[in-house]
Parts: structure tokens; C-alpha cells; sequence
């Protein structure tokens, strides 16, 4: 994944970025309940939030796993999405899609968050 497959609302501004990638990091953390990312980070990029999402998903058994289940349903990905992935036999390459489809929703919950709330939105 890149910023070019992220939603069209992801903003331009590189602090406004900065400052999204940073809070859907907290997320991704609030959603597994566990440091999936780590926030100490100087300067988080996109990529860490992928790279600690691969890494978390792969402590899971990848099939038949409820508790893979259970945390992918906090991240509230669609169960088609989940479908496809798991059904996806080359193991590997289901994993990243999985990881994709999981850090392009957190990303969209803080930009929805941002955008529907009463206080100014990101820039």
C-alpha cells in the first residue's frame, strides 16, 4: 500500500498527514488492544503502521483463528473483505492484502472521525 491507494480525502499537507498517521496509529493500537505500532516513534510513516500490522497478524494462526476473527471484527472490516483474504490460498500474499485492508479502514475512521466532528478537522 501507498498514499496513492489511500481514500481521496487523505490530505496533501504534510503535517495534516504527519498528524493522521499518528492518530490512525492509535487506533490501530486501541482496535487490537495491544502495541501493534510503536508511538515512540520520531517520525511515523505509513509504512510502520503496515510493517506492525503484518507483524501482529502474523502471532495468529492463519486459518479457523476466532481470535483473529474477534480482533478483526473491533477493526470493523467488512466480512466479504475477511472472506476473500482468508480464502486466498497463497498465504503470504493474503496476509498483505489483509494488512492493506486493515490500515486503509483505520485510516478512514479517523478521517470520517475528523470530518464529522464538531471540532476543527485535520490539516
Amino acid at each position: 500500500m501507498n498514499l496513492n491507494e489511500l481514500p481521496a480525502e487523505f490530505p496533501a499537507d504534510e503535517q495534516a498527514k504527519a498528524r493522521i498517521i499518528q492518530l490512525t496509529a492509535e487506533q490501530i493500537n486501541k482496535d487490537f488492544g495491544s502495541q501493534v505500532v510503536d508511538l515512540e516513534k520520531e517520525h511515523l510513516e505509513l509504512e510502520h503502521l503496515l510493517d506492525g500490522v503484518r507483524m501482529y497478524l502474523q502471532t495468529f494462526p492463519w486459518r479457523n483463528s476466532e481470535k483473529l476473527a474477534q480482533q478483526l471484527y473491533r477493526v470493523d472490516l467488512k466480512e466479504r473483505i475477511i472472506r476473500e483474504v482468508i480464502k486466498n490460498p497463497n498465504i503470504s500474499e493474503g496476509l498483505e492484502d489483509l494488512t492493506n485492508e486493515i490500515v486503509r479502514r483505520e485510516v478512514l475512521k479517523i478521517l470520517m472521525r475528523s470530518y464529522f466532528s464538531s471540532s476543527k478537522p485535520i490539516e
